[in-house]
């Protein structure tokens, strides 16, 4: 393999990783992903909250029926007192009443604070919505600001992108695919020079036996675990 021509298509490869990062890195890129999790983030709670209140509105409104046959029952038992009793009928009726009574204040109570459940769920619905508006809106004004740097960037980065692509077509198909494996594993740079007896990349030493295969082949691949780089031995 040419080592020349590998250098070159690696050169041209750091510069259009430069500007890649230099958009992956932006400091309005990283605010647009961290407010897409704050929408996000609010769309749940508005999901969550809006099944709460649904729920909620569907026991108060159980509880405003009840409310409602007790109290139609109160209503019947103080009519038909008007009618003559006898006094056990009218104990059986006192006890009636105290039921109902003491039925309707625990109601009211329960009903009481299931309104205030509902006024927090809205409330907190209310904060959910507002958060999410001022998020869409920053992450529009820094959307605007990313797509001028694109502007910028994509002309020099598509003719790089462009230049690497033609190289291609001079290298090795076996060592240009293993060399995207890598730099798609973010391995960078992929291939590196033999530095004395140690690996160009994460300075290992290598046995003499590698160093001599290495020599013969001229190339090698580091093993080791954290580097896995492609060595090179130049004359």
């Amino acid at each position: 393999m040419n080592i020349e021509k590998i250098l070159e298509y690696q050169n041209l490869d750091t510069q259009i990783k430069k500007l890649e990062e230099a958009l992956e890195n932006n400091a309005d890129q990283k605010a647009m992903n961290s407010l897409k999790k704050v929408v996000q983030e609010t769309k749940n709670i508005s999901a969550s909250l809006e099944k709460e209140a649904e729920k909620t509105i569907t026991e108060f409104n159980k509880m405003q029926k009840n409310y409602n046959d007790a109290k139609g029952a109160l209503d019947r038992l103080e009519k038909s007192q008007e009618n003559d009793y006898t006094e056990r009928q009218c104990a059986e009726c006192v006890k009636q009443l105290n039921n109902i009574a003491g039925f309707l204040a625990s109601l009211e109570k329960v009903m009481r604070q299931t309104a205030e459940k509902v006024n927090s769920i809205l409330s907190e619905y209310e904060t959910a919505k507002q958060n999410y508006e001022t998020a869409k809106n920053k992450h529009a004004a820094h959307k605007q600001n990313l797509e001028k740097l694109k502007v910028k960037v994509e002309p020099e980065l598509k003719k790089l992108q462009a230049d690497l692509a033609k190289l291609e077509g001079g290298l090795d198909e076996k060592f240009l695919k293993k060399y995207k494996n890598k730099r798609q594993d973010r391995i960078f740079p992929v291939v590196v020079q033999l530095r004395g007896n140690a690996c160009g990349g994460c300075g290992m030493e290598l046995p003499s036996a590698q160093i001599e295969k290495l020599k013969k082949d001229g190339f090698l691949e580091c093993e080791n675990e954290r580097c896995h780089r492609i060595i090179y031995f130049k004359n």
